[in-house]
């Protein structure tokens, strides 16, 4: 009993994320993560100093050395949205020390892909490819070395959030280790950023609410540096707005409260205005050729009902897609996860949620969490309905559950509640079913990974 109730979760996140993670960046295929390819691209154009992408014949992307869209189209091939199709491993190994950076040749080509994102979410992959870059590498040992320094920065960070959280310390475990998330951050994926500074962003708020001392400048300075990190990234978020969960006693004064949350909401705009300052003229929607975001911006803001609406509607159609998308449908949508152990995922969420029994949350925190959850689903929602929809369509298309992830802790602390936490369910056992389950759903995930990639004779 003693050795059970002994587990801590932060080791056990390490234990698992790194197992798992390790195995998963070498089983998993060269460019098989959602858009490896193209954040491939981004980064390495990073690495090269540029900031800022390039507009060429209605295309954005970048003049790369020809080598990397080589490599890119050999092991890329055509599974992406084929599950028929399996890779071939001696492809892999024939690519691991072909095209050596210095020695390629070094004619360049345009490559196309989205290069809207800010360089915050890449810094992991940007200094492994420049780390590869000077031990004269291949492009594909390159996109390996992202992948690890994406992983360890992604369990470096939700480890220190694990261990500072006050509240929910096994939920914010379980959301890490949804396999879906665990797969980003496996790849080259920029939402890997994303995905671990929202989650350290929700423990420190979530520890600052429920430390007895008063807060110091160093966690406000924290807090701006974290949620201005996010804003650049991904601007749809709104989870700056967290600042609000933190008592104004906290602080030494109601003026001070009030003047730091409006320093971080201007931080954050002002953050978000000025790079979509500078990237808006490569915003090209990909499906489409006959529209233009700022036509879709207009239809919204002139119609702003019409469009919550279609957000309501488009969210109750596509809600199995979504919750499918969001646990267990792998790499392009098409390594998934069989249904009943995405059903069994949430259920053990669920779960988890009603056992939090180290601090409560209040109704009004509660209210404050509802919101930013509803502005982040309404922002993903502009976001797709911008680049994936036509001006005036009732429905948003291109929306997938990995978009929630970074809002996904919120949504299962407003489970929460003293009746079911109290309750003698499982007490002497709960903590290790609930690590065995977790090692099973990721060995079992391991296993119809391979199965969607490989042929076993």
């Amino acid at each position: 009993m003693a050795k059970i109730e002994s587990l801590v979760p932060e080791k056990i996140f390490l234990f698992l994320a790194s197992f798992f993670g390790l195995l998963w960046i070498l089983v998993i295929p060269p460019f098989q993560g959602p858009d490896e390819d193209a954040h491939f691209y981004r980064a390495f154009e990073i690495s090269e100093g540029g900031i800022i992408a390039k507009k060429n014949d209605g295309k954005v992307g970048d003049y790369l050395p020809e080598y990397l869209s080589n490599t890119v189209n050999a092991l890329k091939g055509s599974l992406p949205h084929h599950p028929e199709v399996k890779i071939k491993i001696d492809n892999i190994f024939d690519n691991f020390y072909c095209y050596n950076h210095r020695s390629a040749p070094t004619e360049k080509e345009f490559c196309s892909f989205p290069a809207v994102y800010s360089p915050v979410g890449y810094l992991p992959q940007v200094l492994s490819i420049s780390v590869g870059k000077l031990f004269n590498v291949s492009p594909l040992v390159m996109m390996y070395l992202g992948r690890t320094a994406n992983l360890f920065f992604w369990i470096t960070v939700i480890f220190w959030a694990i261990r500072k959280i006050h509240v929910g310390k096994w939920l914010i475990l379980f959301v890490a280790l949804m396999p879906m998330n665990l797969f980003l951050a496996t790849t080259l994926n920029l939402d890997t950023s994303i995905n671990s500074l929202s989650l350290l962003l929700i423990a420190i708020v979530l520890y600052l609410i429920f430390r007895k001392e008063r807060i110091a400048k160093k966690w406000i300075i924290f807090i701006i540096c974290i949620s201005v990190s996010i804003s650049l990234i991904k601007p749809v978020y709104f989870l700056f707005l967290l600042y609000f969960l933190i008592p104004k006693a906290k602080l030494y004064s109601p003026k001070n409260y009030y003047s730091i949350g409006f320093l971080i909401i201007i931080l954050n705009l002002l953050a978000i205005f000025i790079w979509n300052a500078l990237v808006k003229e490569l915003f090209v929607p990909p499906l489409f050729e006959d529209f233009s975001p700022s036509d879709q911006l207009k239809f919204i803001l002139h119609h702003p009902f019409n469009f919550l609406k279609t957000c309501v509607k488009s969210y109750w159609v596509f809600k199995p897609l979504l919750v499918r998308s969001h646990i267990g449908y792998l790499g392009w949508l098409d390594a998934r996860l069989p249904d009943w152990l995405i059903a069994s995922y949430v259920l053990a969420l669920l779960l988890v949620s009603l056992r939090i029994n180290d601090h409560y949350l209040t109704i009004s925190n509660k209210m404050t969490l509802l919101g930013i959850i509803i502005l982040g689903m309404i922002g993903v929602g502009i976001s797709q309905y911008i680049s994936c929809s036509r001006t005036g369509d009732i429905t948003i298309w291109g929306l997938q559950g990995r978009y929630y992830i970074p809002m996904a802790s919120l949504f299962w602390l407003l489970w929460q509640n003293k009746f079911t936490a109290t309750r003698k369910i499982l007490d002497k056992y709960f903590l290790l079913i609930l690590n065995s389950y977790l090692f099973i759903v990721l060995s079992l995930s391991t296993y119809y990974i391979m199965n969607r990639y490989y042929v076993f004779s």
